[in-house]
C-alpha cells in the first residue's frame, strides 16, 4: 500500500525516492503533530486569472499578480504537484457565498470550487490524508460588497441605489460583523454540503494519523465522480472564532522575516547563488523547528501547546513586503520567477536530505511554487525515518543507540534512500506578462499611426460635400427637391402612364406639369405618404 503518481512520467519519476513514483503511507500511529506536510502557500492564488476582459484590465492584473500569486494550477493540480495541506484564506460576502483572497486581493472563486477539486483529487489517491487550514477569514465592509455569477466567478461591486430591489448590492446591507457563529455558519455550510470533516483545532489534540483517517474519510455521497466511487481523506479546519484563525503556529515575525530584495545595496537577490539570503532562510527555519517551544506568535519556534496548535509552519518561501516587490517589479520578476530563478524548493530537498541540519520536527513545510519540486519535497519528508509505515515500528520501539544508522540496519529511510533528482524550472511567468504588455502596446502605437495617416490624407470637408450631392440626387430623384425655394409634389395619374408635377412657389402660387417618368413606390401605395412632404 501506499501512494502511486497517476501519471509517473519519466520526467516527473525522477522526483520520488523509489521507483513508480511511489510514496510509502504514513504510519497510522503517528501523531498527527508530527507527521510531515508540504503545504502550499496561500492555495487559493492558484486560481488567479489575468485573462480579464479588456487589454488594461488584463495588464493591470497581471501586475497586481506577480507578487500576489504564489502557486500556479488548481488545487488538484498542486496535490497532484505534491502538497498535502492547504494554505486556505477564505471572503465572507453579503449574500452568503465564500469565495478567496490573499490579503487586499479578492480571488473571484467560490471556497466550494477549492473543495471540490481536493475532494476529486483525494477520490483519485483514497491513501493519502489531505488538510485544508484556514486563516483570516475576511468580513464585507461598508465599501465592499458581492453578487453572484453563473460562472463561478464574483465580483465585489455595489449598486448606486439603496433603495431599489437589489438588496444584496446595498450600501447600508454591505457590513457584517464579525462573529464566530458566523463564521463557522458560514464554513460549515459549505463542508456540510460537499461531505467533508470540518473540525476546530482542539479536536485533533493527540490524535494519531490513523485516528485523522477515520474522522475524515470521505464517503461516496462526497465522490466527485458521478459514477460513485469516492474515498480518500480531506480534513478542513481552523480554531472556529470570528476569524477562522489557523490551527497551526504560522511563524510569520515581521522583523525576521527574509524576502528575495533587500533595499541594502550590499545585499544581493536571491536569485544570485552567492547572496547571503539564502543562508538566512535556511536559519529562519531551523528556529522556527528547532528554537525553545513557545506560543509567543513574534518568537520563532515550535508551540508549547499543541491543544492550542496542533500544527507548526516551517515557513520556507521568500517572503514579499513593499519594498521588496517594488524591487522585485523592477527587477522584471515575480514571486514565481524568485523562486524559480533561486532554486529554493531544491534547496530545501538537501536541507531536509541532509541529516547534518537536523530539524527536528517538521510539521507544515510551505512552499511557494509547489509545481516545481514540491513530489521531491514530498517525497523526502514521507522518507524521513520514523514518518512512514515503513521504518515507523523500528524507530519508535527500538531503544538501541544505533538507531540512527539506518544504513547499517537496511532500513528504507532518511539517506538510506537515494535523494530525488531536481528540476530547474523555466521562469517564465513574467516574461509571458511582459510580451503580452509589449504586444498590446504596438499594436496600441499601430492604431495611432493609423488614425493619423487618414487624418492626413483625407480631406474630410471634401468628403462632406460629395455626401450631400449623394443626398441631393437622391432626393431629386424622388421628386422631393425644392427648386429657387419651393417645392415640387409628384402626384401619380393612374389614368395614364404620364405623373403631374405641382409646383409651389414660395409666395403660394402653383402650376402644374407633366412628366412621363412613372413613380415607382417599395410599397403597396403609390401614393406613398414618406414621399409627400408636409405642407403648413
Amino acid at each position: 500500500m501506499g501512494y502511486h503518481h497517476n501519471t509517473c512520467t519519466s520526467d516527473r519519476a525522477k522526483q520520488f525516492q523509489f521507483a513508480d513514483c511511489y510514496i510509502p503511507n504514513l504510519a497510522d500511529d503517528l501523531l498527527l503533530k508530527d507527521a510531515s506536510f508540504v503545504m502550499s502557500h496561500d492555495s487559493g492564488t492558484g486560481y488567479l486569472q489575468t485573462n480579464q476582459q479588456g487589454v488594461m484590465t488584463t495588464i493591470n492584473g497581471a501586475i497586481i499578480n506577480l507578487y500576489t500569486k504564489n502557486q500556479l494550477g488548481t488545487v488538484y493540480q498542486q496535490l497532484d504537484d505534491g502538497a498535502r495541506a492547504l494554505d486556505v484564506r477564505p471572503k465572507l460576502l453579503t449574500n452568503g457565498t465564500i469565495i478567496l483572497h490573499h490579503g487586499a486581493v479578492p480571488i473571484g472563486v467560490a471556497l466550494e470550487t477549492l473543495v471540490s477539486d481536493a475532494i476529486r483529487w483525494s477520490n483519485d489517491n483514497p491513501n493519502e490524508l489531505v488538510l485544508i487550514l484556514h486563516s483570516n477569514l475576511v468580513y464585507p465592509t461598508i465599501s465592499s460588497s458581492s453578487s453572484s455569477s453563473s460562472s463561478g466567478q464574483y465580483n465585489n461591486n455595489d449598486d448606486e441605489n439603496d433603495n431599489d430591489n437589489d438588496n444584496d448590492n446595498d450600501d447600508y446591507n454591505d457590513a457584517i460583523v464579525p462573529s464566530a457563529d458566523t463564521a463557522v455558519t458560514a464554513l460549515s455550510q459549505v463542508y456540510d454540503n460537499l461531505g467533508v470533516t470540518y473540525v476546530q483545532c482542539s479536536d485533533l489534540y493527540e490524535l494519531t494519523v490513523g485516528e485523522a483517517k477515520e474522522l475524515s474519510a470521505l464517503s461516496s455521497s462526497s465522490s466527485s465522480s458521478s459514477s460513485g466511487g469516492g474515498g480518500g481523506y480531506l480534513l478542513a479546519m481552523d480554531r472556529h472564532d470570528a476569524y477562522a484563525g489557523s490551527c497551526a503556529k504560522q511563524n510569520y515575525v515581521e522583523n525576521s522575516i527574509v524576502t528575495c530584495y533587500s533595499n541594502q545595496d550590499d545585499i544581493l537577490p536571491c536569485t544570485d547563488r552567492k547572496s547571503i539570503q539564502h543562508q538566512r532562510l535556511k536559519e529562519y527555519a531551523m528556529s522556527s523547528a528547532n528554537n525553545e517551544p513557545t506560543d509567543n506568535n513574534s518568537i520563532l519556534g515550535p508551540p508549547v501547546s499543541t491543544y492550542y496548535y496542533p500544527f507548526n509552519e516551517i515557513q520556507t518561501l521568500w517572503q514579499v513586503d513593499g519594498i521588496s516587490a517594488a524591487l522585485g517589479v523592477s527587477h522584471v520578476s515575480s514571486i514565481i520567477d524568485d523562486n524559480t530563478k533561486s532554486h529554493v524548493n531544491a534547496r530545501i530537498v538537501d536541507w531536509i536530505y541532509d541529516d547534518s541540519n537536523n530539524f527536528n520536527t517538521i510539521s507544515l513545510l510551505v512552499v511557494d511554487h509547489v509545481k516545481l519540486n514540491g513530489n521531491a519535497l514530498s517525497s523526502v519528508l514521507r522518507n524521513r525515518c520514523g514518518q512512514s509505515e515503513l521504518s515507523y515500528d523500528y524507530y519508535n520501539n527500538n531503544n538501541d543507540d544505533n538507531n540512527n544508522n539506518n544504513n547499517y540496519y537496511g532500513i528504507p529511510c532518511g539517506t538510506a534512500v537515494p535523494k530525488p533528482h531536481l528540476r530547474k524550472g523555466n521562469p517564465l511567468s513574467t516574461l509571458s506578462f511582459f510580451v503580452t504588455a509589449f504586444i498590446c502596446g504596438v499594436f496600441g502605437i499601430w492604431i495611432a499611426i493609423f488614425v493619423a495617416h487618414y487624418r492626413k490624407h483625407h480631406n474630410h470637408i471634401e468628403e462632406v460635400q460629395r455626401l450631400e450631392g449623394d443626398i441631393s440626387d437622391a432626393i431629386y430623384e424622388c421628386g422631393c427637391h425644392t427648386t429657387t425655394g419651393g417645392i415640387n409634389i409628384v402626384v401619380d395619374d393612374d389614368s395614364n402612364n404620364n405623373n403631374d408635377i405641382i409646383y409651389i412657389g414660395p409666395d403660394g402660387s402653383t402650376t402644374a406639369s407633366k412628366t412621363s417618368s412613372k413613380i415607382k413606390s417599395g410599397g403597396n401605395n403609390k401614393e406613398d405618404p414618406l414621399l409627400l412632404p408636409s405642407i403648413n
